[in-house]
């Protein structure tokens, strides 16, 4: 099964109740964890702090390309530029959805 965080960030219920059906499980605890949901990805976060900085920095789940943010488009797009042709099975599954565009 093919999980994307961005997805996952975005619409949490759906993508939970996706890997359930995927695992032929229940959802006994879905209701539960999505409810405390906000409190599980505090938690999470709370590990992520800025270097240099005595405070977290963090998006709180809401912003699922955060990290990319430090980046120029350039610097991305030389990236990707390099990952479709040094390994293009892995481009064409799983990143060109991601890819820059300048």
């Amino acid at each position: 099964m093919l999980l994307y965080y961005e997805d996952l960030i975005s619409s949490p219920n759906a993508v939970c109740r996706q890997i359930l059906d995927f695992l032929d499980e229940e959802d006994t605890h879905l209701k539960s964890t999505l409810k405390n949901l906000d409190l599980i990805k505090t938690k999470i976060l709370a590990g992520y702090q800025k270097i240099g900085s005595n405070k977290a920095q963090y998006s709180g789940g809401k912003d699922p390309i955060y990290h990319s943010k430090n980046f120029s488009l350039r610097e991305m797009h030389i990236v990707d530029c390099y990952l479709k042709q040094h390994y293009p099975i892995l481009w064409e599954k799983y990143l060109k959805r991601y890819k820059t565009k300048i």
